[in-house]
Formats: C-alpha cells, structure tokens, sequence
C-alpha cells in the first residue's frame, strides 16, 4: 500500500475516532511503527493533526479540507439514520434549501419523488435533480471549488439575498456550545448562514464525530438552528443548552 493509499485510510480513522494509535496502525497496515509516524508527521505538517506520544489526534481547529470523496465514504449508516428522521419534515410544494455537504446529500433520495423547489449549491444535487420533471431546481453559481464539488461565491450569495424556504437542510465541518456550527471553508459558510437566516425552519444535521471542536469560519450560533438531528445520544451539558436555546434534538440510530 502506497503512502498516499494509507494517509487516506488513516483520515478516516480519525474523523471517526478523532485519535489514532502509532502501534495499532502498524498493525492494522502490517508496516512498522517508524513509517506510520512519518505519515503522521506528514498529517501534522497538513495541519490535519497534533501528534501526542503513541499516536495523534485530529486537530481541534481543523483548517485544512479533506478530500470530499473520504467524507461520502465515511458514516453511512449514521448518515442514512439521520435522512430518515429528515424526511418528514419535507411536504409537497416545499422550497428547500440543501448544502454540499454528504451528509445532507443522503437525504436527496429520500424526497425525490415529491414536488419541491430545490435550491443548492451542490454539483452533485444539481445533476441529480436535472432529469427529474417534479424539482424546480435554482442552481446557486459561482466559482466552483472542485474537492468540495460546489459552487461558493458572492455570485451564488447574491441569488439566495431574494430567496426564502420553508426548510434550509445544513450540515458542518465542526460544531461547539462555545461558536456555533462551523466550516473550513470561508465562503461555504457564508452560504449557509445566508440560507439558514432566509429559511422558516433550520435542520442542521451533524453526526457525532463533529462535536466539541471548532472549524475556521463560522456559520451560525447554536440559536440560530431549530432542529438538530443527530446519530448518538448528546450529554447533559450539550442538552440543557440545546433546551434554553430551544432547538428540538432528534437522535437517529443506526441500524
């Protein structure tokens, strides 16, 4: 296995896990110790980890994008857990707003076949949605960033300025009771914060391994969301905060 091939694997192991073992890693790729250091040291200078004494954990401020194709391929499960508890909210001749992110983009096949206005900056949701008679799709343009398959500009911003939606579905890089749901991303950002201050209703979907960290931009403060929908159960701290904010948490369990 290429180094390459095994720095991918070990991103996923640290979004999931959030910390990697040195040891365990040399065991579960069958090479020595001293190679999976050098691909964390190679992580480190990403700016994707802090490197401790036996492993390395993902950093708390996390600056650096991973590839788009390691997050599709990461929590399917919780992802499609989450799309479940999502859809009810999605009626007949709704106009909703749905961001880039693949955890919001599972929820797609689930409401496809209803009559819906979609508005999106996703390349992926856009295709999708092209050949399908019952979406009245508004693609938000722009400068396209190819790693996170999206549009995301002023230009787009400008389109949602004279937008509003029953529903704006979001999703995020990072979210804390200190700052908010976060992003790496300056301008994605700024896009869901656009589209959660123009919707009725804000269901931000953020599974567990997301928590308890903080991104480079934020999107919106805790208050600002109405729903969270998750994949495990939050603690006391994060649950009385979410009562005085009066968010409603929904937790959708895997099966």
């Amino acid at each position: 296995m290429t180094s390459d091939n095994r720095k991918s694997q070990i991103k996923q192991m640290l979004l999931q896990q959030k910390f990697v073992s040195v040891s365990k890693m040399a065991e579960f790729f069958s090479v020595t110790e001293e190679t999976i250091r050098r691909d964390l040291r190679m992580l480190e200078n990403e700016g994707i980890v802090t490197r401790t004494h036996g492993g390395a954990i993902l950093k708390a401020k996390v600056s650096s994008s991973f590839e788009r194709q390691e997050f599709r391929t990461i929590l399917l499960p919780s992802k499609a857990a989450m799309a479940d508890t999502a859809k009810p909210f999605v009626q007949n001749g709704f106009c909703i707003f749905m961001d880039s992110s693949t955890t919001v983009q599972t929820l797609f096949p689930q409401i496809q076949d209803l009559q819906l206005t979609i508005v999106t900056d996703s390349i992926d949701i856009m295709m999708a949605c092209s050949s399908l008679p019952n979406i009245r799709l508004y693609a938000l343009g722009g400068l396209y960033t190819p790693n996170a398959r999206c549009f995301s500009s002023s230009q787009g911003r400008n389109l949602l300025e004279n937008l509003y939606f029953d529903i704006a579905f979001i999703s995020c890089r990072t979210i804390s009771l200190s700052e908010g749901l976060c992003d790496s991303n300056v301008d994605e950002a700024a896009t869901k914060c656009l589209a959660a201050q123009h919707a009725s209703k804000t269901i931000a979907m953020v599974d567990h391994t997301k928590f308890d960290n903080v991104s480079f931009a934020k999107i919106c403060d805790l208050e600002e969301i109405d729903v969270l929908i998750s994949d495990k159960e939050l603690d006391d701290q994060w649950m009385q905060v979410l009562q005085k904010k009066q968010v409603d948490v929904l937790i959708s369990r895997p099966s």
